[in-house]
């Protein structure tokens, strides 16, 4: 019996090769600059090549050390990840507080939440 596909993996291959653009990691044949790719991410570039063009398996594991050794949120490249760099970031910084209790920690959450509603731009009315 042949093992289930992983029905995430071209999603995932999607979501890479979108961040691999954004670095403007794409020659303009439509290849890709792998070796730069591969030191970005700690990889050879054969299996980088690999990840880009379809081939071999994209798995959450690979996908998760992929995304960790570029100090990217963990598993960024999942289909269903919707953090942003920039919100992991904020994350990590408030979860590393210790916190008396937990209301001081409530306490605390609702007013950097609030503050962050202060630089939101404003809503167009309706």
């Amino acid at each position: 019996m042949a093992a289930n596909k992983d029905p995430h993996t071209e999603l995932r291959r999607e979501k890479f090769r979108d961040y691999c653009e954004q670095k403007h990691w794409r020659k303009p044949d439509g290849g890709w600059l792998s070796t730069e790719i591969g030191e970005h991410f700690g990889r050879k570039s054969n299996q980088i090549n690999n990840i880009l063009t379809g081939h071999g398996s994209f798995g959450p594991s690979v996908a998760n050390e992929l995304a960790l050794h570029a100090g990217l949120p963990p598993y960024y490249f999942e289909p269903t990840n919707t953090m942003t760099p920039t919100a992991y970031q904020l994350a990590k910084i408030f979860d590393s507080i210790a916190f008396p209790d937990d209301a001081t920690r409530d306490a605390a959450f609702n007013a950097a939440a609030a503050a962050l509603v202060r630089y939101m731009p404003q809503r167009p009315a309706r």
